[in-house]
């Protein structure tokens, strides 16, 4: 195999070009003019950027947790 990953990595890859496809997908089809109208951005809003994501995904698991949790109590 070419890149000589795991399953698991596979879906992972898979997993995150499907998301962000999709995603650019859907910008271009919504942008009035051409999609790559963009500037480069600062390196601090790439780290904040980075940080809110995080955060996003942390607080996606905790309510995850606790949803599940309640689920098996019921």
């Amino acid at each position: 195999m070419l890149l000589h990953a795991s399953p698991e990595q596979l879906r992972a890859g898979w997993f995150v070009e499907s998301v962000l496809s999709a995603s650019l997908v859907v910008l271009v089809i919504r942008a009035n003019g051409p999609f790559l109208g963009f500037s480069p951005l600062p390196p601090l809003f790439l780290v904040l950027l980075g940080g809110i994501l995080a955060l996003y995904m942390l607080t996606a698991e905790v309510a995850k947790h606790f949803f599940y949790r309640r689920m098996r109590l019921s």
